[in-house]
């Protein structure tokens, strides 16, 4: 009876959030329309071609961030108050913009620690460094999982950045 109480909650949530739906679904549709223009000239890239798409992703990965800020604000005050408006969204994605960026930032260094410590196994002891990087591997994506939570602790629990994950 939970789920079915939560999966109801959950669509009342999106019914109220229309204009939030909206703005996630043109900001998706505006960046796939920019891959889809930019893919064909990526086989080959100039300079100029590979410094817009550069840009273009920099944007990207900040809007996203805003974005997954400020609808993860949005959807918390309309479930404690039972109603929000774009004031908190906005509000909120600016708030939680540089803990989420700081979070994104140690996944990131945590991935790249975990596959240089791979490699480095299997440059330096060959066919047992292969099984040690599959097992770092595995524990890579166990450590990864559960930093995916942190977005959710950073603007749910308002905790800092490091102490969400």
């Amino acid at each position: 009876m939970f789920v079915k109480a939560s999966v109801k909650k959950g669509f009342g949530v999106v019914n109220q959030s229309l204009v939030i739906v909206a703005v996630l679904s043109l900001f998706g549709f505006v960046w796939n329309l920019i891959n889809i223009y930019f893919t064909p000239r990526l086989q080959n890239p100039s300079i100029k071609v590979s410094a817009i798409m550069i840009a273009a992703s920099l944007v990207f990965i900040s809007l996203s961030i805003f974005l997954q800020a400020g609808t993860l604000g949005y959807v918390r005050d309309t479930l404690k108050q039972g109603h929000a408006d774009l004031a908190a969204f906005i509000s909120v994605g600016t708030r939680y913009y540089f803990r989420l960026l700081l979070v994104g930032i140690i996944i990131t260094l945590t991935v790249m620690i975990f596959v240089l410590l791979g490699a480095l196994f299997v440059a330096l002891l060959k066919n047992i460094g292969i099984v040690i990087a599959v097992l770092i591997g595995l524990a890579a994506i166990y450590v990864i999982l559960l930093m995916f939570f942190a977005p959710y602790a950073v603007v749910i629990g308002d905790e800092k950045a490091v102490a969400s994950i």
